[in-house]
């Protein structure tokens, strides 16, 4: 009896944009959704020693013994019964955190019938996320100091943030042009603006 590994791996990609009209332009805010991702790397390594029951020892404890590039070869050769940890090696060019954490399968035998021992592993990437705050300043006279000095410039100065490039979806297609608006900022009593809904891609942005 032998069995196999199949990997199912999704991640939370920018797959289009949502128009929303303001009185500073239309603004294309990025949508990211739950999608199969491909061109992820993983090792399969024996956790163990794989010993057959007549004593021949296939594989021996943290050797790789199969790599899966997802899209590409998602299921392993065919494996000895025993158990496995499946390693992310490569997060590919999709924005996402390589997962660090080993997935342990275990191919056990079931019965007499069952020739082909199949487990399925489904697993999730996150997504690489901006954290974008700016302090407006503005110049005003210190009388004590008898000079201007630069302090917080307080609320109401909005600001835009603009695609300094093309941005792609997941499948490669164009979803933001360069010069496109994707964010507006306010300013609070303090001067200071921040983005808080975690939407900006990871591209060249002004």
């Amino acid at each position: 009896v032998m069995g196999t590994i199949e990997i199912e791996k999704t991640g939370e990609v920018l797959v289009g944009v949502k128009e929303e009209e303001t009185e500073h332009g239309t603004v294309k805010v990025p949508v990211y959704e739950q999608r199969p991702v491909n061109g992820l790397v993983f090792d399969v390594i024996a956790k163990e020693d794989i010993i057959a029951p007549d004593g021949t020892v296939h594989a021996m404890a943290n050797q790789v013994v199969d790599t899966l590039v997802t899209g590409k070869k998602d299921i392993t050769d065919e494996l000895h019964l025993g158990t496995y940890l499946v390693v992310e090696k490569e997060a590919g060019n999709h924005g996402l955190v390589l997962d660090t954490e080993p997935h342990e399968v275990t191919l056990s035998y079931k019965d007499q019938h069952t020739p082909l021992i199949a487990e399925k592993l489904p697993l999730k990437n996150k997504r690489q996320k901006v954290d974008l705050e700016l302090l407006k300043k503005a110049e005003v006279f210190d009388i004590e100091k008898d000079e201007y000095v630069a302090q917080p410039a307080g609320e109401g100065f909005v600001f835009g943030v603009y695609a300094n490039q093309d941005i792609l979806d997941y499948e490669g297609n164009i979803v933001i042009q360069k010069d496109d608006l994707i964010a507006l900022l306010s300013t609070d009593k303090d001067g200071k603006a921040k983005i808080q809904d975690d939407s900006l891609p990871l591209a060249l942005l002004y």
